[in-house]
């Protein structure tokens, strides 16, 4: 069987300021929890690959140390508390009147009142590890409040405040989106490789059935393969990336990918929310055969099959590029803060 020799043009740019246009999203009703009104940086941010799953939330670095106030986001009363020597540690559980909710965790102690209501159910129970649920009149904060001191517990690799917005279906919004001044974001998302591959037995990657990675030039905030790319038939578009913030060296989720196909958006990732059931399906996000021959965290702009994910909002064939014989495409992935 005789291959077409279409060529297919790749550039991928990436862009800043991109804002969602979300009516939860609401500026100003959350309070930055560490410092507010300060410049302050990330470790983490929404949406990084980790194992099995998403980060969901920020993780806000607390400089090196423990112990380091944290305050209430908004009004409302400790709806959960857990403590426990994995995952989160000991963490805080913020109900709001809003119908949202915020999550503190890895802390190293909690305010008196707290203190003093977990060491007596920790007495009662006999136990340390220990999750509570206390009644609404119970625990209540106002904005502001200092209501625990960051720390270092649980899962954790250094000491830092795991923050999290959630809306009333637990679902974890994507905190940046709420306007918090203290986090500066004017650095682009980095591309480093891209990689084609055949869906089907019927396509090809310069003539060959399978996955083929190419190397990146940059110019500008324009990325381009070192090389020409010929494909046909049913192709699926990965690429390797990152984004980082002003001021740190943390490689960072990037939240919003859109793969265009010759000026129609072919497919769309915007990920300012998600489900916790649904997070094992990160690994079909990603290329996971390859990450686990190679480590590298491939990221796909077509939907895989049994992906369950719901934060893909456009998608024209599962985001599958269908390659013609005798033409010509230009396709790009757009990144945006």
């Amino acid at each position: 069987m005789k291959l077409s020799k279409t060529i297919t043009i790749f550039f991928l740019t990436c862009l800043v300021n991109f804002s969602f246009a979300q009516d939860r999203f609401v500026k100003d009703y959350f309070l930055f929890p560490i410092n507010p009104g300060q410049r302050n940086y990330l470790a983490g941010t929404m949406g990084e690959l980790r194992p099995n799953h998403f980060h969901g939330g920020l993780d806000i670095k607390t400089g090196g140390v423990e112990g380091v106030p944290v305050l209430a986001s908004a009004d409302g009363y400790v709806q959960r508390i857990k403590v426990g020597s994995y995952v989160y540690g000991w963490t805080l559980y913020v109900q709001h009147p809003n119908g949202m909710s915020t999550t503190y965790a890895h802390l190293k102690k909690f305010r008196t009142d707290i203190t003093e209501y977990v060491r007596s159910q920790q007495y009662n129970r006999h136990t340390f590890e220990i999750e509570l649920f206390p009644k609404i009149d119970m625990l209540q904060v106002k904005k502001g409040d200092t209501i625990a001191w960051s720390g270092n517990s649980g899962s954790s690799g250094g000491p830092h405040l795991h923050f999290e917005i959630r809306d009333e279906n637990q679902h974890v919004l994507n905190p940046l989106l709420f306007g918090f001044s203290e986090i500066i974001d004017n650095t682009p998302p980095t591309f480093s490789k891209l990689a084609i591959q055949s869906i089907d037995l019927n396509s090809r990657v310069n003539n060959q059935y399978g996955r083929e990675e190419f190397y990146l030039k940059k110019i500008g905030n324009i990325y381009s393969p070192t090389k020409v790319i010929e494909a046909s038939g049913r192709i699926g578009v990965d690429f390797l990336g990152y984004d980082q913030l002003d001021g740190a060296s943390n490689k960072n989720g990037i939240t919003y990918v859109a793969l265009i196909c010759n000026d129609s958006i072919c497919f769309t990732q915007e990920l300012e929310a998600f489900s916790f059931d649904k997070n094992i399906h990160m690994n079909r996000h990603i290329d996971y055969k390859h990450f686990m021959a190679k480590g590298d965290k491939f990221q796909h702009c077509f939907v895989d099959e049994g992906n369950e994910l719901d934060f893909y909002t456009k998608t024209i064939d599962n985001g599958i590029l269908n390659i013609k014989e005798g033409e010509t495409y230009d396709i790009s992935i757009a990144a945006k803060d």
